[in-house]
């Protein structure tokens, strides 16, 4: 190794332990929330089996949510993006019209206003503005572990096809202006529910950001799983 990849190497371990020290706390808010939660004895398990099968039930469902932070965490870290999440993304009766008939490459063309609102999207969306190349885009984000069923997927397809037509003006009206926008769907372990260019896998991330974001988010998956562990074997 020479002196520049040798001083490269210990920079990027120096960044990740400043990212850790900075992700920590929010993984062991969530590893206490399991900790103190009353959770029922199934007849069938016992209370110590019924413990812990509860608290693995619960941990992946907070894992998501995890793993969307270790993901805005990573990109508000780099002055290229801005970063914020949108809980209550509004959908006008238009986008939902067309997003019923438009193919999702053919959206990637049509923009419509923001503001008109026939329902609102309940889940976050992290909201990404790339300063270098002037882009919004917005992403949701699943464990991508397990398939959803039919219906569930139409939906979330029907969702993100309403956000891809909204997106650009959605972003105009909070004083960006951006070239071009688009949403994507992150299956972080690649079992994806939708096909097609709207989705990401965890292996895809580094290339689609232009950073290294996934040795980030494994290592916060790493230190949730040993948090967890040590809870587990507490019981």
């Amino acid at each position: 190794m020479t002196d520049i990849s040798a001083l490269q190497a210990v920079l990027n371990g120096a960044d990740l332990m400043n990212f850790m020290g900075a992700m920590r706390p929010f993984v062991d808010q969530q590893v206490l929330r399991l900790r103190v939660a009353n959770f029922r004895t199934d007849p069938l398990l016992g209370e110590k089996d019924s413990v812990r099968t509860s608290i693995f039930e619960s941990a992946k469902k907070r894992h998501g949510r995890i793993i969307e932070e270790a993901l805005r965490a990573s990109l508000a870290g780099s002055n290229r993006f801005q970063v914020w999440r949108e809980s209550k993304f509004a959908i006008s009766p238009e986008a939902e019209s067309i997003a019923n008939g438009q193919s999702y490459t053919d959206s990637l063309l049509t923009t419509l206003p923001y503001g008109q609102c026939k329902r609102t999207i309940q889940i976050d969306l992290i909201v990404v503005f790339d300063h270098v190349e002037q882009t919004i885009s917005a992403y949701e984000i699943k464990r991508g572990f397990g398939l959803h069923d039919a219906g569930k997927t139409r939906q979330i397809k029907r969702d993100l096809h309403c956000v891809q037509l909204l997106l650009k003006s959605y972003a105009e009206q909070r004083g960006f202006h951006p070239t071009s926008a688009q949403a994507r769907i992150i299956f972080y372990y690649g079992r994806r529910s939708v096909k097609g260019p709207m989705t990401l896998c965890a292996d895809e991330l580094d290339d689609h950001f232009g950073m290294a974001v996934l040795s980030r988010m494994q290592a916060v998956d790493n230190y949730f799983r040993e948090e967890l562990a040590k809870l587990v074997e507490s019981i």
